[in-house]
């Protein structure tokens, strides 16, 4: 999902920015100490430092090397423990946007008449209701995060375990980690008594070590990695077997919200896909002539262009061109199966040449259609000629690297592709992009939807020195 990438991408910022920051003051106050040995004049220096006088040179040590340094630390915990929360409240807006079924349940919500009557159609009336929802999370906090995501999604925080450095961490820690940013933002980071009850410690303060900022950044990236692969089974998502160029003139105006990243294309019912998915770009020849380029699964693409058809039908609009470069024919729709469904079927298939109605025989075996088998040995048989093949074939990585592998295969892209790691307690995968959490050895594996084209790579992930 978008929102779980912006989240990995924000966490590394942050572990960046603390590490880059920590190392300045380390230097800093190495210089400091150096000029102060050889007594070298830093007066000035210190006034600039402090934007005021009556400071001195210890004083500057003391700020570089302990106060700025705890200040640093608590300001990583603040932004991370926020940005955790806003991934979980995006992901529900993007949730919504693609699958409205979990919304669905039995509820109330109050609008002012006023704000029923201002929407100009249904979508932005729906815009209001996740807005709402979403608003109410915000101020709500993590406790409300939780009770949505249990009711709507059916995804239950408090199922999430993981190991880091032999130790099992859970939503306890999580929430932990959520009350001290608490007390550090409306208490200056003193603890109360029912902290102190609630976590069982004895500190009057909040105090956060290295080894607390590595276990914070492993256990809430290990937390979002579990509720992203919770939450996309709620999410069309389109991967670009197929590519269209689509040449339109406008002639009326009130047609342009059809070409709206945001536009809603229904593909079943209370399930919509944004235009956003399918389209790659929009090419202006004029005002109102214009190209717009997309890709994606090739029943969405129909969808969507039927819908065109429809509104030029109106003379609101004309199709002027309509091009196909597939990577797959769109004559014939290929059905995607998830990959565990291909590799059963394989492991049941006897060796060539095929008894007949072999697909059958397997169906029956597992209990499933014989539609379904027969599309997945079909599937089997006319797999694409272009074999997948990743570079590098191992890769060594710290703890908080992050990786991208590289498809030396012309045609396909990494969001094609289904990917999978065998351990991921020791590194991540997304879209082909690596991150790396602990220690270990983990094998990030990529398949081509619906064939036996896959290759491995190798990721191997050792400590890293910190300087916290």
């Amino acid at each position: 999902m978008k929102n779980y990438d912006k989240f990995i991408r924000e966490i590394h910022d942050i572990q960046r920015w603390l590490h880059t920051t920590i190392y300045s003051y380390g230097v800093a106050t190495t210089d400091l100490t150096t000029k102060l040995t050889a007594k070298i004049d830093v007066e000035q220096s210190v006034a600039n430092a402090f934007c005021d006088t009556g400071y001195n040179v210890y004083s500057l040590i003391q700020r570089l090397s302990t106060d700025n340094v705890k200040m640093c630390k608590e300001l990583a915990l603040i932004r991370s423990i926020s940005a955790l929360e806003v991934y979980l409240i995006d992901s529900i807006g993007e949730i919504y946007s693609s699958n409205k079924s979990p919304f669905m349940k039995k509820g109330e919500i109050e609008y002012q008449i006023g704000e029923i009557l201002s929407c100009t159609d249904i979508k932005e009336l729906h815009d209001k209701y996740i807005e709402k929802q979403c608003r109410q999370l915000h101020s709500g906090g993590f406790e409300e995060i939780i009770k949505f995501y249990k009711n709507r999604f059916d995804i239950d925080f408090a199922k999430f375990n993981t190991s880091i450095n032999t130790n099992n961490y859970g939503l306890h820690q999580i929430k932990q980690y959520h009350q001290k940013r608490h007390l550090i933002i409306h208490r200056l980071g003193k603890t109360d008594e029912q902290y102190r009850k609630t976590f069982n410690t004895s500190d009057t303060v909040i105090k956060l070590d290295e080894n607390d900022l590595n276990i914070l950044f492993k256990l809430i990236l290990q937390f979002a990695y579990y509720v992203n692969n919770k939450a996309e089974t709620y999410v069309t998502t389109a991967p670009p077997d197929n590519r269209v160029s689509i040449k339109v003139e406008i002639c009326d105006n009130s047609v342009g919200g059809v070409f709206d990243p945001s536009y809603a294309i229904p593909i079943q019912k209370n399930t919509s896909l944004p235009l956003s998915v399918l389209l790659e770009k929009i090419v202006y020849e004029s005002e109102n002539v214009f190209t717009v380029e997309l890709h994606g699964v090739y029943s969405y693409l129909r969808k969507y262009y039927k819908i065109l058809k429809k509104v030029a039908s109106s003379g609101k609009l004309r199709i002027l061109s309509f091009d196909t470069v597939s990577i797959i024919s769109i004559k014939k729709p290929v059905k995607q199966y998830a990959w565990a469904e291909v590799e059963t079927v394989i492991k049941l298939l006897p060796e060539k040449p095929w008894p007949k109605n072999i697909h059958k025989e397997i169906a029956q075996t597992l209990g499933w259609s014989n539609t379904k088998v027969f599309g997945i040995i079909n599937n089997i048989v006319n797999e694409q000629p272009n074999m997948l093949h990743l570079t590098p074939k191992r890769k060594t990585l710290n703890i908080g690297d992050s990786f991208e592998i590289t498809i030396d295969s012309q045609g396909i892209s990494a969001e094609i592709i289904d990917w999978n790691t065998d351990n991921d307690r020791v590194a991540t995968v997304n879209c082909g992009n690596i991150y790396a959490i602990s220690p270990g050895t983990a094998h990030i594996s990529a398949r081509i939807p619906g064939t036996t084209n896959y290759d491995v790579c190798t990721i191997v992930v050792g400590e890293k020195n910190t300087i916290l």
